[in-house]
């Protein structure tokens, strides 16, 4: 069995990147080879799982300031993120940061894979050269690139960064991307355009997710579950008004939206990644901004309103070929829209065909077959 050396965005306290790297892992592992998750950290990734972090940006003192007030609820975050990782990622031995990524080739995988999330995103976090480690220009041609993401603002890359990747991905042995404006660009860059897959949660099935899920004890019978990563004032008004016109409490399940300051919304910040599943699963209907809270509510089935942030050119294709375009917005959705009846019935048949589209890529790529 092939050796293979997974690259991603895993150490993060954040649920889509969590969830995201056990998907990834999984469907390699399905391809039918040992997959491995390289234990890297960028430098924000390292400073956002302390309690305290010494630094004079905004980001941090506000960060500084959650944690102060509600130390227990950080310390039980992490405790989940960290029990997640434990049991249910197989990590390097070795870990990595910036400083020493160029040892990387010593690990002595088969082959190497980078993605899948915004793993060719060099402007996440403002950490380009740092984010360049995800290309893995240390090793020579003995990579594929699964299902990765360059991000919403494309447009903002400068020609030191494009001429990057194009050279860094020219180097690979096989790519598929998340999108399709991403696989656009890497055409015009590599001259050979890319396979678009979608995300490797979707690539799960639901039955399996479920099997995960764990409770999140003192919930409400009912409620809006509410998960967002960055957002706005209207959102943030939108939901408000839901929960009066429903009458149904708002569960809110990230601690660092400083819009949601203020609000009598129920805190679920200290949810385990397993505990996200059932909190998205057992609610009513969820209203998220972000791509992977969109997706789990495709895949899941549950009932949902998808408020789209920035570009949107992550959640919008993904909506199109679920069938559910008519379940995103840009603005506040009309009084008279129906928050529960949603046919899941081409999304189903989209879950199915990715499924099977994103295994052939692995088994094809890692020579499985």
């Amino acid at each position: 069995m092939k050796k293979v050396g997974l690259l991603t965005i895993h150490a993060a306290y954040n649920y889509g990147a969590a969830l995201q790297t056990y998907a990834t892992q999984k469907t390699v592992a399905e391809a039918g080879a040992d997959c491995t998750v390289i234990d890297f950290s960028t430098g924000g990734s390292l400073a956002s799982r302390k309690f305290i972090r010494f630094s004079p940006s905004m980001g941090a003192i506000k960060h500084n300031i959650r944690n102060l007030l509600k130390p227990r609820a950080f310390l039980r975050r992490k405790k989940g993120f960290e029990a997640f990782k434990k049991n249910r990622m197989k990590l390097t031995s070795r870990s990595y940061t910036y400083k020493n990524f160029s040892e990387i080739a010593k690990e002595n995988f088969d082959l190497y894979i980078t993605g899948s999330d915004q793993t060719l995103n060099l402007n996440l976090g403002g950490e380009s050269e740092e984010r360049k480690c995800f290309y893995m220009p240390e090793i020579k041609g003995n990579k594929i690139c699964y299902a990765a993401s360059i991000g919403e603002h494309i447009d903002r890359l400068s020609q030191d960064q494009l001429d990057f990747i194009g050279k860094a991905l020219g180097d690979y042995k096989d790519i598929s991307v998340r999108e399709e404006k991403c696989a656009d660009l890497i055409e015009s860059l590599c001259k050979k355009r890319p396979l678009v897959l979608a995300d490797p949660t979707l690539a799960v099935s639901r039955e399996h997710w479920e099997s995960i899920a764990e409770d999140y004890d003192g919930l409400p019978e009912k409620y809006i579950f509410f998960y967002t990563v960055l957002s706005d004032a209207w959102v943030i008004d939108y939901v408000k008004k839901l929960s009066k016109k429903t009458g149904l409490p708002v569960v809110a399940a990230h601690p660092q939206n400083h819009f949601e300051v203020g609000t009598d919304f129920i805190r679920a910040d200290s949810a385990s990644p397993e505990q996200f599943i059932s909190l998205m699963k057992n609610a009513e209907f969820t209203v998220a901004t972000s791509f992977h809270g969109t997706a789990f509510a495709i895949n899941l089935n549950c009932p949902f309103v998808s408020l789209i942030l920035g570009a949107g050119n992550r959640i919008t294709p993904m909506l199109e070929k679920a069938g559910l375009s008519s379940r995103g917005f840009r603005a506040e959705p009309p009084e008279e829209f129906d928050l529960y009846s949603v046919d899941f019935t081409q999304a189903n048949k989209y879950l199915t065909q990715a499924r099977e589209e994103n295994l052939a890529f692995l088994k094809k790529s890692l020579e499985t077959e």
